[in-house]
């Protein structure tokens, strides 16, 4: 059965599509987008490239699918692939090793998700025996989910892209709120991610489309993972015109908005500080995600509370929770959240040990 709650601040996909979404979503003309037949597609992958600054985008159900294409378009049997060591990539999705024969490198990085570059250049070049394996890609995730939704700069991500590019692998972007954080550092897209090979997107989360991520990179990439699409069973759908119509009308349309997420979920961050027994690392709250570390208290325990309340937390890791803000949320949904989570301490006798 589906949660009911009054605020739902446990992520962005579960808003509906807007109207304007909804219309265009009805008054769509369907095509085949299998053989480049349907108009919105092409439009909607054209508009994608366009904002990334990459040749080519293709339009695909999720993320998670984008990432695995990424993968297998990247690696082969045997190879390496360093990441951060929270990353989604690995500890969500685990498809790398299953369906690419390639291993993971965890590399672990600072609080805002960073990994040191002497570290990241350290574990390519690593030897034993004499041997060490090709590594195929770079990947970081942007903005990084259990760190809190900080956004790495486009500094670092060219510097990650320098120390790739020297030793002949990728850069790939896992860029599932890739538009909370271009809009974080306030520079265009393609801009954010000028110097990266390989990047997904996704739309339905702070854009709020019904539907569907990209995923973009160059002409003969996106060629290939046309063909992986296939091998996937994830290539067919039929009418993704309808759907692709409802996600052109959110790229014109919400990326203008983000700020106002990330304005309220700083409110809410402050907010939630001031609770006995929560603690917020202010420093991290650059998007839309609040890292709640939680005193004396189980967090799956205490996101059940909370839900139990009428707001929404989802678990994080061993330590912590996360709140989001959305275009669902207003400002006085954070009052009531943030006397939801006061609630909680308090009966759980925060403050009094």
């Amino acid at each position: 059965m589906a949660k009911q709650l009054r605020v739902n601040t446990r992520s962005e996909w579960v808003n509906v599509a807007t109207d304007a979404m909804w219309d265009a979503m009805r008054n769509a003309v369907i095509g085949w987008p299998h053989f480049g037949e349907d108009d919105n597609v092409n439009r909607l992958e054209a508009m994608v490239a366009d904002l990334t600054g990459k040749e080519s985008s293709m339009f695909v159900p999720t993320t998670n699918c984008a990432n695995l294409l990424a993968m297998m378009g990247l690696c082969s049997s045997g190879d390496q692939v360093i990441m951060e060591s929270r990353c989604h990539l690995w500890w969500v999705e685990q498809n790398i090793p299953r369906l690419t024969g390639a291993s993971p490198r965890l590399v672990e990085g600072n609080k805002l998700g960073e990994m040191d570059s002497a570290e990241v250049e350290a574990a390519i070049l690593e030897q034993r025996y004499g041997m060490k394996p090709r590594t195929a890609a770079v990947c970081l995730e942007n903005s990084h989910n259990v760190c809190g939704g900080v956004a790495l700069p486009p500094g670092y991500i060219s510097q990650s892209a320098k120390i790739a590019h020297q030793h002949d692998a990728k850069l790939f972007v896992d860029g599932a709120r890739l538009f909370n954080a271009a809009a974080a550092h306030d520079v265009a897209l393609s801009e954010m991610v000028a110097d990266v090979d390989v990047l997904s997107l996704s739309l339905n989360k702070g854009l709020g489309a019904p539907f569907g991520a990209m995923l973009c990179g160059s002409k003969e990439f996106i060629s290939k993972a046309r063909e992986d699409h296939k091998i996937l069973g994830s290539h067919s759908i039929h009418k993704a015109g309808f759907l692709a119509a409802g996600a052109i009308v959110a790229l014109e349309t919400m990326l203008d908005r983000l700020p106002e997420d990330h304005a309220r979920a700083k409110v809410l961050a402050r907010m939630l500080a001031e609770i006995p027994g929560v603690a917020v690392d202010l420093e991290t709250v650059q998007t839309n995600i609040i890292r709640v570390e939680i005193d004396d208290m189980c967090p799956s325990d205490f996101a059940a509370q909370v839900e139990g309340k009428g707001a929404g937390a989802m678990v994080l890791d061993n330590r912590a929770v996360k709140f989001i803000t959305h275009y669902g949320i207003c400002d006085e949904d954070l009052d009531f959240v943030a006397s939801v989570v006061r609630d909680v301490m308090a009966e759980n006798g925060a403050g009094n040990r």
